[in-house]
């Protein structure tokens, strides 16, 4: 059977037992795997970075580029502390750290880009590519960045 739940809650599902598996898109962590999962991992991590149309902003990466910007996240993804850790080069450099805004989905991560009120979206680089098929017109991919990390079934 299917279970449907929130992302914050996959690896709350099976380490209880309700769930014996997951098949998402979910980035295999060992904080994740402290969490009372194993791993079976079968593919590197790309993150995309989803902007405005012509990346207005001139965001490069989880860099310094996000000093002083909105980023639209996604609860629990591993984005949030990469995100995060930019905060120290970014008051290095006498600019304001990057706020962090967390969502429920990546539709509603992908509406704040939309609507202005974030100015980028990490997600996998197929799903931001998914996202800007579906708006050419309104939205593009500033970036693509190696994370250390793979994807896994847990």
């Amino acid at each position: 059977d299917y279970i449907p739940v929130g992302f914050s809650e996959l690896i709350p599902t099976v380490a209880s037992g309700q769930a014996d598996w997951i098949l998402s898109n979910l980035y295999a962590t060992k904080e994740r795997a402290a969490g009372g999962v194993d791993f079976i991992s079968y593919s590197k991590v790309f993150d995309g970075i989803l902007v405005a149309k012509g990346n207005p902003k001139k965001i490069t990466g989880i860099d310094t580029s996000l000093c002083g910007l909105t980023v639209g996240l996604n609860k629990g993804y591993v984005e949030v502390p990469l995100v995060e850790a930019v905060g120290p080069a970014c008051a290095a450099a006498g600019l304001k750290a990057p706020t962090v805004s967390l969502f429920d989905s990546s539709a509603d991560c992908t509406q704040a880009v939309l609507a202005g009120r974030a100015d980028a979206y990490m997600n996998d680089v197929n799903t931001v590519n998914g996202f800007v098929a579906a708006h050419p017109d309104k939205l593009d991919s500033a970036e693509t960045v190696m994370l250390d990390y793979t994807i896994g079934i847990g």
